[in-house]
């Protein structure tokens, strides 16, 4: 609370989020808001998102505000936090009443994590890449992203996925793609899974 007071964004950051959960001080969500703006107002990404995230459901008078949350949501991912590129993602993957659903804006948010490895993003794309939503199908990119996604992260689901997507590839796609994938983990040249 200290470093809160004194103007700590790290730690009115904490303070919000302990009012938040109601974790070692009273359940308070305007206290929650109070401390977590404040560590917004000084660029702090993740009270950015923890923000966004309490538009997004609700939290302040039981009806979300979308419009809110894709602004703090959007500031926090253009500072780099995952769970800010992630979450406008799957907004825009799934829709909000009065939000139609944007593939592509999709596809955009998770390249974005996926190109800082993050291996659920990474399989995310990859179907996209497979189905052509929001992006133009590609099955090579499909198998790249599949095959990050399993070998950086070991992100299960991406193995039968690769095993299925290989039986739809020529050889010469095949190769293509795990010469793409080998390149890009810096591994020496391997068979694929």
């Amino acid at each position: 609370k200290r470093g809160a007071e004194k103007g700590n964004r790290n730690a009115q950051t904490t303070m919000g989020m302990l009012f938040l959960k109601g974790e070692h001080v009273p359940l308070d969500i305007k206290q929650a808001l109070y401390w977590t703006q404040k560590a917004a107002d000084q660029g702090a990404a993740n009270a950015e998102m923890n923000l966004a995230a309490v538009y997004l459901t609700g939290r302040i008078d039981g009806k979300p505000n979308y419009a809110q949350y894709l602004k703090l949501a959007g500031v926090s991912a253009d500072q780099g936090m995952f769970p800010a590129t992630m979450s406008l993602a799957d907004f825009y993957r799934t829709g909000a009443p009065g939000f139609v659903i944007n593939n592509k804006l999709a596809a955009q948010y998770y390249r974005r994590s996926a190109l800082k490895k993050n291996p659920v993003a990474q399989f995310l794309l990859a179907n996209m890449y497979e189905q052509g939503t929001g992006v133009p199908q590609d099955i090579i990119q499909a198998y790249v992203y599949y095959s990050l996604s399993y070998k950086n992260g070991g992100y299960a689901p991406a193995y039968s996925a690769i095993v299925s997507l290989k039986t739809r590839m020529s050889p010469a796609d095949l190769d293509h793609a795990t010469r793409m994938v080998d390149a890009l983990t810096n591994a020496e040249p391997r068979v694929s899974p």
